[in-house]
């Protein structure tokens, strides 16, 4: 037997709602004043217009330029949707080592909504209460945890040792966007809640620009770039671990953009490429994920090429990436059946027989709870059968056939009471008849 108690860390339950992609467009205006003594004298006047969801157009005085937000195309990776998911984060106390007002979301989680039931009323479910504990059946003779599985402590504790084995977790909300997870932001009318996501990979948007066209022209910033790192650990297959480090400079003299992607060898697929803008001599590093589609382990060669903005390419290097086989664990159902499986778990998930799971002859709702109907039969069969004799009884005491019979057996144990009573009273006789004698003799002799 094993008591409920409480933790003392407490968690916070959020829905999510269906992801919205947030971002503001800046468009800089630069105006140059009239020209008078040539090129170099001329000074520019600038002014910035911001675009949004929430602000979709936007103008300069006079008519100069108008900007109006169109839509936005379809991104290689769509964003992750959490609507089938509760959000459980640490809340208090703040004392506890899980609670971190810096960075709320490092020990969140995010669990599907199957592993919850918010009413408490069912056992081995996140919120489990007195009521289900209580009330399963036969609760006094099954083993200590019982009720009590797939806790939040349960799955924090999982995840936390895939990490410290170099494993990714499966619940742990740093599982996604490469742990950028951001949230809690405060307004003016309190908390306001926001799982916020940064989208790496390239995102198109549809802007149409209406401007004076009598001086207007196009320019693009072009730059040569190098690849001065690319690096990939090793992972196993299958495991989603797998990660390109790729570092590139500007080594041209102005702004420009550059695209940097990765095309690997048959058996090993790469993430998109990704878009970036890069100052003079400015350097920066980026990650695109690997994905293997066999289990068994290599080593794949991959090409990591840096385009300008013109898509010439300015630069590639040689990447090999090694492969470990796949780990086949078979779990709780590996090995055979000379061990005897493990006797710590309740008989409802072990299995076994209704006589070994509902022990008790008489426990109705443990019979209902595992189907064993045949021990409902039983117990029906044993309740009709009592009655029966009940019954038979109350009907022949109206007629009186206890009384016969108990006459009956008296009958047949009289004789031999009687026979034992004479034998007494001739033994009596002769002894009065042999004291009468001597009482005679002795008168005559006086």
């Amino acid at each position: 037997a094993h008591c409920l108690n409480f933790d003392e860390l407490w968690y916070s339950i959020f829905e999510v709602a269906p992801p919205q992609i947030f971002y503001d467009i800046k468009v800089r205006l630069q105006i140059p004043s009239a020209y008078v003594n040539g090129w170099r004298n001329v000074t520019y006047s600038e002014t910035t217009m911001t675009l949004s969801h929430q602000q979709p157009t936007a103008a300069v005085s006079e008519g100069t330029l108008r900007a109006e937000l169109v839509g936005d195309l379809a991104t290689a990776v769509a964003p992750h949707r959490f609507e089938s998911k509760y959000l459980a984060v640490p809340a208090r106390p703040i004392g506890h080592e899980r609670v971190d007002a810096n960075e709320p979301m490092k020990h969140a989680l995010l669990l599907d909504r199957s592993l919850f039931d918010l009413s408490g009323r069912t056992c081995d479910k996140i919120g489990v209460s007195y009521t289900a504990f209580r009330y399963q059946p036969e609760g006094c003779h099954r083993p200590a945890g019982s009720c009590l599985f797939e806790q939040l402590d349960d799955f924090h504790n999982e995840d936390t040792l895939r990490v410290q084995s170099g494993q990714q977790p499966q619940n742990l909300v740093s599982r996604y966007c490469e742990g950028a997870m951001e949230w809690v932001t405060e307004g003016t009318s309190g908390m306001q809640f926001l799982l916020a996501c940064p989208m790496t990979q390239r995102h198109t948007t549809l802007m149409r620009l209406e401007a004076r066209a009598e001086s207007a022209m196009f320019v693009t910033n072009v730059a040569p770039g190098r690849i001065i790192k690319a690096e990939a650990p090793s992972f196993e297959a299958l495991s989603g671990s797998g990660e390109a480090e790729l570092s590139i400079i500007n080594t041209g003299a102005v702004l420009a953009d550059f695209i940097l992607g990765l095309t690997c060898a048959l058996g090993l697929e790469a993430g998109p490429a990704v878009q970036v803008s890069l100052k003079p001599l400015e350097s920066t590093s980026r990650q695109i994920r690997l994905y293997v589609s066999g289990d068994g382990s290599g080593r794949f060669d991959c090409n990591v090429t840096l385009f300008d903005a013109l898509g010439e390419l300015t630069d590639s290097v040689l990447l090999q990436v090694n492969i470990s086989s796949l780990e086949r664990d078979s779990g709780a159902q590996g090995g055979n059946g000379s061990g005897g499986g493990d006797t710590n778990l309740p008989s409802t998930i072990t299995g076994g027989t209704c006589a070994t799971t509902c022990p008790s002859f008489v426990d109705v709702m443990c019979f209902v709870a595992h189907a064993c109907w045949d021990r409902v039969g039983m117990l029906l069969l044993v309740v009709l059968l009592v009655l029966a004799a009940a019954y038979a009884c109350c009907w022949a005491s109206l007629r009186g056939l206890p009384c016969r019979l108990l006459g009956c057996l008296c009958n047949c144990l009289l004789p031999s009471s009687k026979q034992e009573a004479g034998q007494w009273q001739m033994q009596s006789w002769a002894q009065q008849t042999a004291m009468a004698q001597q009482a005679a003799m002795a008168q005559q002799a006086a």
